[in-house]
């Protein structure tokens, strides 16, 4: 078995609705045999949990009861803390692409992060970031320091970009590849690798 296949993934929902939360852990844990999601309602718990390795990836919603300026500085803090924890914003989709409350500077930060959008939820949007959690969860394993980026294309077409500054990328990049199966493929398909 890979190490994509093996990846236990431990995802943090934090502040959101039961509703939402029910919702997510549904797709979530799904999508794969060894996914875990947790529920938390205050940054405490979830720096906790983040400290103890309980959890690996965060989905955070900016317009829940924290606000959006509580969650912006949320995501400050575990990017300073936990650089290599993998974040996906949650919200609907017209929300998530203007983000008018935000200031152009985060607006562009945040571009390039996972999105998973509401009013769009799909057993195959979950599977996807799902899949994108274990491609940056068997990074962190091998780098200390990575960053993926995202790329949108018109007609909704995204790409996703690998950017490590070490020789020893083009293995890892070989690795991932060999050992993809199943639907990781498909994300995998729409990766490219610079070294």
């Amino acid at each position: 078995m890979s190490n994509l296949d093996s990846a236990d993934i431990k995802v943090a929902l934090l502040g959101l609705s039961s509703d939402k939360n029910n919702k997510l852990k549904k797709l979530f844990s799904t999508a794969r045999h060894n996914v875990d999601v947790y529920e938390f309602s205050t940054k405490e718990d979830l720096f906790k949990a983040l400290d103890s390795k309980e959890v690996n990836a965060l989905c955070i919603d900016l317009y829940h009861d924290l606000g959006v300026k509580k969650s912006v500085q949320l995501i400050m803090s575990v990017r300073e803390r936990y650089s290599h924890i993998p974040i996906c914003l949650l919200g609907e989709k017209k929300a998530l692409e203007n983000m008018s409350e935000l200031s152009q500077h985060w607006r562009t930060k945040f571009k390039h992060y996972y999105k998973f959008y509401y009013d769009e939820a799909s057993a195959e949007q979950a599977l996807l970031i799902v899949e994108l959690f274990v491609c940056d969860v068997v990074k962190s394993m091998v780098f200390d320091e990575y960053q993926t980026l995202v790329r949108d294309f018109p007609g909704g077409r995204r790409n996703y970009s690998v950017l490590h500054n070490s020789h020893d990328f083009s293995m890892l990049t070989t690795a991932l590849l060999a050992a993809a199966s199943g639907s990781i493929l498909t994300v995998l398909a729409t990766l490219y690798f610079r070294t």
